[in-house]
């Protein structure tokens, strides 16, 4: 929903965000970044900081400099699968940086409208590239969030199914 899921004009307060479980890989990930001297904040059952009512999720997205994505299944980060996260974080107008994986590829143009990392070091490489460069980022948001919008709203979901069903004109 654009309405719930959407920009806010919030100063930066975090470099890196996860918002997640603490579970499997993802703490190693995460220290991995902060051993690194990457500014990672997580967020979810498990992490320190906890769970976070959605409101406040929005919120983070807006105050992080690039919010983190792990497309992981379960204790796998071979197995992956998009997330909601995968659309929230783009249609709130912030930058995401998340596991390069198929189904990425098949609703965004990654490298414009999200960027995609291959592995820890990558993505440290990624996370290093990206703070450097906060123009760049700023237009990958702009360009995420006119994608979703074309795209990704439960309006267009609904009028794509009703069309592949028969019930609307095309």
């Amino acid at each position: 929903s654009p309405d719930h899921f959407r920009p806010l004009e919030l100063e930066f307060e975090y470099d890196v965000s996860f918002i997640g479980a603490c579970y499997g890989q993802r703490p190693a990930f995460i220290n991995y970044l902060r051993k690194y001297g990457i500014r990672v904040e997580a967020f979810g059952p498990g992490w320190p900081n906890g769970l976070l009512p959605e409101r406040e999720m929005v919120e983070v997205y807006a105050r992080s400099r690039i919010n983190l994505g792990i497309s992981g299944i379960g204790y796998s980060l071979k197995e992956t699968c998009l997330k909601g996260r995968d659309f929230e974080v783009p249609m709130c107008t912030a930058l995401y940086l998340t596991s390069e994986q198929p189904d990425v590829h098949r609703v965004y143009e990654v490298g414009r409208e999200v960027v995609a990392y291959r592995g820890k070091k990558d993505c440290l490489e990624k996370v290093r590239y990206l703070l450097a460069r906060p123009d760049e980022c700023a237009e990958i948001r702009q360009a995420a969030r006119q994608r979703c919008l074309k795209d990704h709203t439960w309006e267009r979901r609904f009028q794509d199914l009703f069309s592949l069903v028969g019930v609307l004109d095309g």
